[in-house]
């Protein structure tokens, strides 16, 4: 029988408690967790933005946003290159809002998770060097290109890496020596030679970092780097990072920023989601808003979340000529909730929600959950999913977009096809109640009209 044992390690947990006004049990959890100290523990339960660390510590951030500088006021082309996890499309959102704001002439590529793979790939370079970019800014990958990263310094490109992933080494008769990166600037933690004293950031915290030193050189106001913690806060959990030091502290103030957050695409998704801003935790981030984030890399492109945060006034825009363009060929069931909003929020929820996105691209769900075209005339109704194309009935992954998204824009459940209304390419209905016939004919997701 397995036998537990209670982990006693030992302080004066009733000082400890009375100091800083904590149940004596609180303090035992506390002690355990190895905070020890007492500056560390009050960094613990009450720690603000003020205790971070100096961004400048780090290796290579002052090089690196001295060239941003540069090449901002040489008005060359930047290109951001992320990740499709949320790490990757939240650090690719605040390098974009933030040199946006100081006037760089900038676009993102988030690559594809089939067709790019991981990471700085040679064919993103290639593209890359095609389009005429001047340099490349990475942010949560980049660490391990080494090859990828050298073929572009042969093309006299500029790479400037933000990454938080272990730096690749060597090994010799038992010493490890890390390998050397021929790009311009480094941006990461876990080297050697780093002096910035917390490692544990997540990558969009690393960006932030930058973010914060260039703001600074542009001699703007600290709070507009802090409205961006509500996305750093999202990262560092969806990434399962340590909830320690610097962390701690970049969630909990994310969480405050993010109930007051003026991200029309992330208000758009909690309210997809039927998360109340005043009640939102960590839990939500990893469990709620986060998953989807995710689902859109591992279902198509995580592009489509990017364009989500990426929202505003182009929102807005997009909707309505996407309502004049689709509204006669979309059941007026999706419309009629949506027709009634003409707040940009509404707009971000339509795009996140409706069969189709805007005209610069489609929506996440309308992809995935459920495509509507028209084809001479004639409706067709195509239920697709990703994740589980197979034998109809509803899809697993559907199902679960379906309990996710229960409250629609027009603040009632979508309209999903009833299975005496699906057919087999073949003529024959499928079964009417309860579970497709598994007897009967294979139809794959795409090929059901109703």
């Amino acid at each position: 029988m397995r036998q537990w044992m209670v982990a006693a390690k030992k302080a004066d947990f009733y000082v400890i408690a009375e100091k800083f006004h904590v149940d004596p049990v609180v303090a035992r959890i506390i002690r355990n967790r190895e905070v020890i100290g007492e500056k560390n523990i009050r960094i613990y339960l009450g720690g603000n933005l003020s205790d971070l660390s100096d961004p400048h510590q780090m290796k290579d951030m002052d090089r690196l946003v001295e060239i941003l500088a540069q090449k901002i006021r040489k008005q060359v082309h930047i290109r951001i290159i992320g990740d499709y996890d949320v790490d990757g499309v939240t650090s690719s959102h605040l390098f974009l809002t933030a040199l946006r704001r100081v006037g760089a002439k900038v676009d993102v590529v988030i690559p594809h998770r089939i067709q790019d793979g991981y990471g700085l790939s040679l064919h993103l370079l290639q593209q890359a060097k095609e389009d005429g970019v001047d340099t490349i800014l990475t942010c949560d990958n980049g660490i391990a290109a080494i090859d990828e990263i050298a073929w572009a310094k042969a093309q006299k490109m500029t790479v400037l890496v933000t990454d938080h992933h272990a730096v690749p080494f060597e090994e010799h008769e038992g010493r490890r020596t890390e390998k050397k990166s021929l790009a311009d600037a480094v941006v990461n933690p876990h080297q050697q030679d780093c002096g910035y004293p917390y490692k544990e950031l997540c990558g969009a915290g690393v960006a932030w970092n930058v973010i914060r030193v260039l703001y600074e050189n542009y001699d703007m106001d600290k709070r507009e780097a802090e409205d961006l913690l509500d996305f750093v806060a999202m990262a560092t959990v969806c990434d399962v990072m340590s909830l320690t030091g610097e962390n701690r502290i970049l969630v909990k103030e994310g969480l405050k920023r993010i109930r007051h957050t003026k991200n029309i695409g992330l208000q758009a998704l909690m309210q997809a989601c039927n998360v109340q801003p005043e009640n939102i935790s960590a839990y939500h981030f990893g469990y709620v808003l986060g998953p989807c984030v995710n689902a859109t890399g591992r279902l198509d492109t995580a592009r489509h979340a990017l364009r989500l945060f990426e929202t505003g006034h182009r929102c807005l825009h997009c909707a309505h000529r996407y309502e004049e363009r689709r509204s006669g060929h979309c059941r007026p069931e999706y419309l009629r909730g949506a027709r009634q909003r003409d707040s940009a929020r509404g707009s971000a929820l339509r795009l996140l929600l409706l069969p189709h996105g805007c005209a610069d691209g489609e929506g996440f769900q309308g992809r995935h959950a459920h495509r509507h075209s028209c084809d001479d005339g004639a409706r067709r109704h195509s239920w697709r999913d990703g994740a589980s194309e197979g034998r109809l009935g509803e899809p697993h992954a559907s199902r679960h977009l379906r309990r996710l998204h229960a409250d629609g824009p027009s603040g009632r459940a979508f309209p999903w096809p009833s299975q005496h209304h699906l057919h087999a390419d073949d003529g024959r209905p499928l079964r009417q109640h309860g579970r497709a016939d598994r007897s009967g004919p294979q139809v794959r997701l795409h090929e059901a009209r109703w």
